[in-house]
């Protein structure tokens, strides 16, 4: 078994150096920019809940295209009500973002993305875990992947994943090795699978998808 992880690491390594160090080149976004619904998915996230609204509300993206849904399955209150002022504070500012809440965590976080899914008429879906902090270009960055260079739809093109960052790549021993691997698996292994297969698996965060397909 271990000489056969070796064999496909290798596999892998030189995948990449191939085929996947050359990245596919953005389309055109259309002059009519889509709606965006930005998924927020969380469970008593009382230490980053506010930090998470707050960065997916800055990104850069019309505002009367721009919906932010808050996914809160927290079960304490402390953490229900740093959300509940988050989301006012934003919502002052005219935000169109709202929280979404279930009376039972059916599904989990897969669960609740699907249940808020159904609240939206957006065409595209941006998901960040609670912890994570987008930078402002996401948007522009990732949905010009799914049209092409003359800016038509590519109908059958369902996600697009982006690489995870680092907060504090270099704070222990334990945070270098955790961004050496992360870093690894969207540098390498996803870049190769993604030029050689077509495919690429969703790491469940970070990601933009598509109703068109």
């Amino acid at each position: 078994v271990l000489v056969w992880f070796i064999l496909a690491g290798l596999v892998e390594r030189i995948g990449y150096w191939v085929l996947g160090r050359k990245p596919r080149h953005p389309g055109t976004l259309p002059a009519r920019l889509p709606r965006v619904c930005i998924q927020l998915p969380m469970f008593n996230e009382q230490l980053v809940a506010a930090r998470a609204i707050q960065s997916a509300c800055a990104l850069d993206w019309p505002k009367d295209k721009l919906e932010v849904q808050v996914l809160d399955d927290s079960s304490e209150e402390r953490a229900r009500a740093i959300v509940d002022e988050a989301v006012a504070v934003q919502q002052s500012l005219g935000m169109n973002c709202y929280v979404v809440r279930r009376e039972e965590r059916t599904g989990y976080k897969a669960g609740a993305l699907e249940h808020a899914r159904k609240l939206t008429t957006a065409p595209y879906l941006a998901l960040f875990d609670a912890d994570f902090v987008p930078q402002a270009s996401f948007l522009l960055a990732i949905l010009p992947h799914f049209y092409t260079k003359q800016g038509e739809l590519l109908e059958d093109l369902a996600l697009v994943q982006a690489q995870w960052g680092h907060l504090n790549p270099c704070c222990s021993s334990i945070t270098m090795a955790q961004s050496l691997w992360i870093d690894d698996h969207h540098t390498l292994q996803m870049n190769w699978r993604a030029a050689a297969y077509g495919f690429v698996n969703f790491t469940g965060t970070a990601g933009g998808w598509g109703d068109q397909a």
